[in-house]
């Protein structure tokens, strides 16, 4: 082979797509028990005609295809495989609002990771909107990087390289033109395509899960206050524009002062239901045609929510007009009540940027949620850290057997917390033959709406699903499910 054909191959290698046509097809099942509250799991490498097992395994509704009222969660692990028909699959659970998932140590590579960014859930305001939904636990190993061809030395031949190319070149294309689709910028899919074939671009790090919009499970506890350095760290990675260092923002006729301040502002909204939020914020002064402003930043922060799945961290940004007042010499704290506000934004921001930007991800992993804690191999079991005790007038009961015929342990407040407990295998008890097949999602050829909405009304409404739990005061008991407040489409 000559060195121009090794040329060829070599930007093959890089740009290329990943064609495994001969390869076995991916396993997609709908699943009981899995270390991930996950409704169904896809294996192995994808395959052209595994978009189409997924449609008919979870088909939506049959009129137009969404999971409405509640959406199921695809679990991937999988080397990756065909660029093509992993776009098709990442558009289909776009379209029909299937969350994505990666748990504990299970890893989601190349294609597949094509068909993680698809994951998605779907919200009313003022219409039906469709919102990314897609996540990893901290330990799952997600990495992108630009498809390749294999061939074996020796084998090349002039119409099979040329063939190759221009499949390349039409992945490649397809994946470009559908990157609103996939929620993802031109420059994110540019630089997984610079890495070297036998390498990824994995989301190991808070600054890369922010950068690419993705949920974070299993984390342990996280710093319960935000210090001045990594509040100023976090506002400057969002909002570059605040670093006072800049000689002119990127905006006519202003001028940096040069004063920052970070100060504490009043706990955020829901401190007294979710416990310990905290408000700080981070200000840098600035003129601009005359007036003095402030260029804002806020982040609300709640450590440890109880129930919530993860710690939750919220920004809202004042800029590039920011938040303007009187006199230089005015605080952010004395003019905050009076003060008028003009393009500001708040939204969620990943939690792990409170461990600082480059903390590599496994380190924040809580060795409790890798194990396999799924209560009675079915859906309906209990799986968190903990549940709120809700849907009562004052208190539920903690009872020593299920039912509500057994004897009552405990009273146990609303609003207080529940533990589950895994000291057995029978830590979920379903009390009617109706909801033990509902909730037995492998012995189901499809996972339809109707399907779902089964598992949530046994899980939420029936009363007859029951968990054996451990109350605030210590004691053992089991307790209906119904009186529980979780989360119950998200995964862990």
């Amino acid at each position: 082979m000559s060195k121009t054909e090794t040329w060829k191959i070599s930007v093959l290698a890089v740009i290329a797509c990943l064609w495994a046509s001969t390869a076995l097809s991916a396993t997609i099942t709908l699943v009981d028990s899995y270390h991930a509250r996950c409704h169904a799991l896809l294996t192995g490498k994808v395959t052209v005609g595994d978009a189409e097992k997924l449609r008919k395994l979870l088909p939506g509704t049959p009129d137009h295809g969404t999971y409405i009222d509640a959406q199921p969660t695809l679990c991937l692990n999988s080397e990756g495989g065909d660029l093509s028909e992993a776009i098709e699959i990442a558009l289909y659970l776009r379209e029909t609002a299937i969350r994505t998932h990666i748990a504990a140590k299970d890893e989601c590579l190349s294609a597949c990771a094509i068909i993680f960014l698809g994951g998605s859930t779907v919200g009313f305001e003022d219409g039906l909107l469709n919102y990314r939904a897609r996540s990893k636990h901290v330990t799952a190993r997600l990495g992108f990087h630009g498809p390749s061809l294999i061939v074996e030395d020796g084998i090349f031949h002039r119409s099979i390289v040329e063939d190759a190319f221009r499949i390349a070149v039409l992945a490649s294309a397809r994946l470009f033109s559908e990157l609103d689709q996939l929620r993802i910028t031109t420059d994110f899919a540019l630089s997984f395509f610079e890495v070297p074939t036998e390498e990824y671009l994995e989301i190991d790090t808070p600054e890369r899960v922010e950068a690419l919009g993705v949920d974070i499970t299993g984390l342990r506890s996280l710093p319960a206050q935000l210090s001045d350095e990594r509040v100023i760290e976090i506002c400057h990675h969002v909002n570059p524009e605040m670093d006072p260092t800049i000689p002119k923002p990127p905006f006519s006729n202003w001028l940096f002062t040069g004063e920052t301040q970070v100060v504490d502002l009043p706990e955020p909204r829901g401190s007294d239901e979710w416990g310990g939020g905290q408000r700080r914020g981070y200000f840098v002064s600035a003129e601009g045609e005359g007036w003095p402003f402030w260029l804002g930043c806020v982040l609300d922060w709640w450590p440890d929510t109880g129930a919530r799945l993860i710690p939750y961290l919220n920004l809202t940004t004042f800029g590039p007009y920011g938040l303007y007042f009187q006199g230089s010499e005015d605080s952010f704290a004395e003019v905050l009540g009076s003060a008028e506000t003009t393009r500001t934004r708040t939204r969620r921001i990943s939690p792990t940027l409170v461990a600082g930007l480059a903390t590599p991800l496994a380190t924040l992993a809580d060795p409790k949620s890798m194990r396999d804690i799924r209560g009675g191999g079915n859906i309906c079991g209990a799986d968190i850290r903990s549940y709120r005790v809700k849907r009562v007038q004052s208190y539920a009961t903690l009872r020593s057997e299920p039912g509500f015929d057994s004897p009552v342990l405990q009273q146990v407040s609303r609003g207080a917390s529940v533990s589950p407990s895994f000291d057995r295998p029978d830590t979920t008890q379903i009390l009617s033959a109706e909801c033990r097949a509902a909730c037995r999602l492998s012995d189901m050829p499809a996972l339809t709406v109707d399907a779902l909405a089964k598992v949530n009304w046994c899980r939420r409404t029936s009363n007859v699903v029951w968990w054996r739990v451990r109350s605030d005061t210590g004691r053992l008991g089991w307790m209906s499910s119904r009186f529980l407040d979780d989360y119950p489409n998200s995964p862990l």
